[in-house]
């Protein structure tokens, strides 16, 4: 089956079945595909009455749909056939999320733990859609990921063996014992970071939320998931900019979660529209129908763009104009601080785009002086030389 920009055909390295392949090179943040669904049912729907009502519908289908669907994989062999097929490919539909489809293209996509594509639900298109997140030239394969990605990779396999029966072969879960350890070190710390913002916030520490927040960006681009995991860090720093009043900083903010949006979700998507609207009017944030504009106090933060932070290589696609040339000079001819302490050993690839551990106690002492925390950037900086986690 041929789609005007990917071909479903039998899948390669080792992989049965069929997957998804760019037929030309495809650059990052393209519609690849919008489906609607073959089958759906209430996400409420009783358990119990799932298998009967999927072969009801199943039934009722016309004979190439009834043969498309049976066609698609299945792989809890304690259902029975329709209802197998239902439980390996069924995705979640609409907000908040109150019906389930399945999908006969979509279906056809195959996992990986570093995916070049997304998928999500439309609610202005009403359809499910694919958009890929990273360029693709033409013949490659277009992944996407089944399961939350920020799980070590002896989790991840446990879930996709339970729900799935396969054991992924990406080129995350091969990597040798040490280099697996690393990166299951460092995407828990990117789900530890994204848990205690808000508590840094709480404790009037906006820079070292936002060093935090610079240190997830600068981790799931090691992990290869920048793309995929950078938005709502995006909204998270665009927030402590308003709540600190920095109205230059919170539009910078929102800016790049805006483009990142348009590249994952598409620009049209509910969430581009809103870090759009952010940035435009960023006095507009709200909570509980109250403004969140300066309720901390005032004070001039940082953007995303600016020496304290570093610039990662994925940054430079969603400049405007695809240049570099409008950013402070600092930027360019700063190597930045990207903190490393917590990497015991590096692979070659990490070894290029990590800093060495002097910029990192740089930036702390920086930080410290900046949000009169000198106890806590002395306790940072005293980070062991390459071994345990940073202390924010």
């Amino acid at each position: 089956m041929k789609y005007p920009l990917f071909e479903v055909r039998e899948a390669e390295g080792g992989r049965k079945g069929l997957g998804c392949f760019a037929v030309q090179d495809i650059p990052a943040g393209q519609l690849l595909i919008a489906e609607e669904p073959l089958l759906t049912l209430p996400r409420a729907h009783p358990k119990w009455l799932i298998g009967k009502k999927i072969e009801q519908l199943a039934s009722k289908l016309t004979q190439p749909a009834k043969d498309e669907y049976f066609s698609l994989s299945g792989s809890h062999v304690h259902h029975k056939d329709a209802e197998n097929i239902w439980y390996t490919n069924v995705l979640e539909m609409g907000d908040p999320q109150d019906r389930m489809g399945v999908f006969l293209v979509i279906s056809r996509f195959n996992h990986s733990c570093i995916p070049n594509a997304l998928f999500h639900w439309s609610e202005a298109l009403n359809r499910q859609v694919v958009y890929n997140i990273k360029p693709l030239v033409k013949g490659q394969e277009i992944e996407v990921a089944y399961i939350s990605l920020m799980a070590p990779a002896r989790t991840r396999q446990s879930l996709l063996k339970k729900n799935f029966n396969f054991g992924c072969r990406c080129p995350a879960c091969t990597l040798p014992p040490k280099e697996l350890a690393i990166s299951a070190s460092q995407r828990s710390e990117c789900v530890a970071i994204a848990q205690r913002i808000d508590s840094q916030v709480d404790r009037s520490e906006p820079l070292v939320a936002l060093y935090s927040i610079r240190r997830a960006m600068d981790l799931s681009e090691l992990e290869g998931l920048w793309e995929s995991e950078t938005a709502p860090l995006c909204y998270d720093a665009f927030r402590i900019c308003v709540m600190w009043g920095d109205e230059v900083h919170a539009r910078e903010w929102a800016d790049l979660g805006f483009r990142l949006c348009g590249i994952i979700k598409g620009e049209a998507s509910n969430d581009a529209s809103m870090m759009k609207g952010l940035r435009d009017d960023p006095r507009s944030e709200s909570a509980n129908g109250k403004s969140l504009w300066s309720v901390l106090g005032q004070r001039v933060l940082v953007g995303p763009f600016e020496e304290l932070l570093t610039l990662p290589s994925g940054f430079k696609s969603l400049l405007p104009g695809n240049t570099i040339s409008s950013l402070p000079s600092a930027i360019t001819q700063s190597p930045g601080a990207i903190a490393d302490a917590s990497v015991v050993k590096l692979s070659t690839g990490q070894k290029k785009r990590l800093r060495d551990k002097a910029k990192k106690a740089a930036l702390l002492k920086s930080l410290a002086e900046a949000s009169n925390h000198d106890s806590l950037a002395a306790e940072e900086c005293s980070v062991q030389d390459l071994s345990g986690q940073p202390a924010l």
